[in-house]
């Protein structure tokens, strides 16, 4: 037949193992591996008007809102993850305020997707657990 190359078995055990190999490097990596090399959340990262922008609150405001829903300076999730107040209750505003995906957030606050996912779960949780009984009041005929 014309056209046809054939591929003796050295060739063929070579191009697997390429492929093999490559696959494997790219399955291996997660968009959110690259983590690593950014700055950790501090509130002084942001002027205040890109506080302001990012989490709808003012630096001072959202220092008032941590103390005044009672939340706990240092979180430990079962993972031991740890993460102060003022660094949960930024991502779970940012999250909040704007539809984006965790993978967004990464390059603010330094850490990946699940890790984000486990703060703003355990920190909505803490919040309603110690305010519950407010938005019952609020929602009152």
């Amino acid at each position: 037949m014309m056209g046809v190359e054939t591929v003796n078995d050295d060739e063929l055990v070579l191009i697997m193992a390429t492929e093999t190999k490559e696959a494997t490097e790219a399955a291996k990596k997660h968009p959110w591996d690259d983590y690593h090399k950014y700055t950790c959340f501090t509130l002084n990262k942001y002027s205040d008007a890109e506080f302001k922008k990012f989490f709808h609150f003012k630096k001072i405001d959202v220092t008032r809102l941590a103390d005044c829903l009672g939340l706990e300076n240092e979180y430990v999730h079962h993972t031991r993850i740890t993460w102060s107040k003022l660094e949960g209750l930024c991502v779970l505003l940012h999250r909040l305020a704007y539809p984006c995906r965790l993978i967004d957030l990464q390059p603010m606050f330094a850490r990946p997707p699940p890790v984000l996912s486990a703060i703003v779960n355990m920190m909505l949780e803490d919040i309603y657990a110690k305010n519950h009984a407010l938005l019952a009041l609020v929602l009152q005929p």
